[in-house]
């Protein structure tokens, strides 16, 4: 009996040990590679590229958080800004909201375009030239983060050598997510109730979400308020602030 239980014993301790082997091969494979280099300029280089996505990708959120999701798309209503077209999300009785899918596109879009942008402004010492041949972000936001790949083809020209970039990739701490599905909930409960949102609701809304929710009086003879949202939460980038446009609604506290 104690023979088999010893045998037992080893073939469980085989099969966690292949188990645990397995798991790390699997993570060398999925975790993102940082391509590098034998040439101390050109890896300098590509660390400066690299600072340029991590840039891009606070940038697009700060940017298309302030219109209320949009960068290249066109909002089907929307009131200029401060120079942007911002996003009416409740307007003629209707709710106009960008998808989670658009916004993320959206993001997207933005880094291809700053990407490109901050590259050209690097100072490069010591490479000849860099040449940006494609830029394809897909952006992916969750609770707490957005994380951007970038599908790249850049060369780096050092004399003879030349070196490929073929993917970037970067990671933010960002509540853009949240603050989304706020103005979502917002926009739709103020279509539903006739008599609008009652502001007692607001501190409520604010102590559960962590999220400021400030709204201005934007245009009183077009019956037009501003929402604001940002994070209340510690280390939160204080940049970030939702913004979308709705129509007025009556203030009032329902029983």
């Amino acid at each position: 009996m104690k023979m088999r239980l010893k045998k037992a014993q080893i073939t469980m301790f085989i099969i966690i040990a292949i188990l645990v082997v397995l798991m790390i091969i699997l993570l060398v494979f999925l975790l993102p590679k940082k391509q590098v280099s034998g040439d101390v300029e050109i890896n300098n280089a590509i660390i400066q590229v690299q600072d340029c996505l991590d840039d891009s990708l606070v940038n697009s959120l700060v940017y298309v958080a302030s219109t209320g999701g949009y960068y290249s798309t066109e909002p089907q209503v929307s009131n200029d800004y401060l120079g942007k077209k911002v996003a009416v999300y409740v307007a003629n009785n209707f709710v106009y909201l960008p998808s989670k899918e658009l916004i993320e596109k959206e993001i997207g879009s933005y880094i291809n375009d700053d990407l490109r942008a901050c590259i050209v402004t690097l100072d490069l010492s010591g490479v000849d030239e860099i040449n940006v041949n494609d830029v394809n972000t897909k952006v992916t936001l969750s609770k707490d983060r957005a994380v951007a790949k970038s599908y790249v083809d850049i060369e780096l020209v050092k004399g003879e050598t030349s070196f490929k970039l073929s993917n970037l990739d970067s990671i933010e701490k960002t509540e853009l997510l949240s603050l989304y599905n706020l103005a979502v909930d917002l926009a739709t409960q103020q279509k539903q109730e006739s008599g609008g949102l009652c502001i007692s609701c607001f501190a409520d809304l604010e102590e559960k979400t962590n999220i400021n929710i400030l709204i201005y009086d934007f245009t009183p003879e077009q019956n037009i308020l501003l929402y604001t949202l940002q994070s209340k939460i510690l280390g939160a980038n204080p940049d970030l602030i939702f913004q979308f446009f709705a129509e007025r609604v009556t203030y009032g506290t329902y029983p």
